[in-house]
């Protein structure tokens, strides 16, 4: 493994020492510091965010996804 202290974090992957196999992040989850001493502002649950999103290789074609009458979405692609 490789370790190197950087000035500023970029796309890629996450070392964290001394956690419990059950509690490795997993694609998608969000890491933080949860300690209000440490971190005073930390990140809140999002009810409705938006986001630029660029898929660099997919093997099919991507459609997005529509809202019914009842606000519900339709169709798109879930992983």
């Amino acid at each position: 493994m490789n370790h190197k202290t950087v000035d500023k974090a970029k796309a890629g992957g996450v070392n964290v020492k001394n956690l419990k196999k059950e509690n490795i992040p997993q694609t998608g989850d969000v890491v933080c510091i949860d300690d209000p001493a440490v971190d005073p502002n930390p990140p809140k649950q999002a009810t409705k965010f938006t986001a630029f999103v660029f898929v660099q290789d997919h093997p099919e074609q991507l459609k997005e996804s529509t809202n019914d009458e009842k606000g519900n979405y339709k169709g798109g692609f879930t992983p």
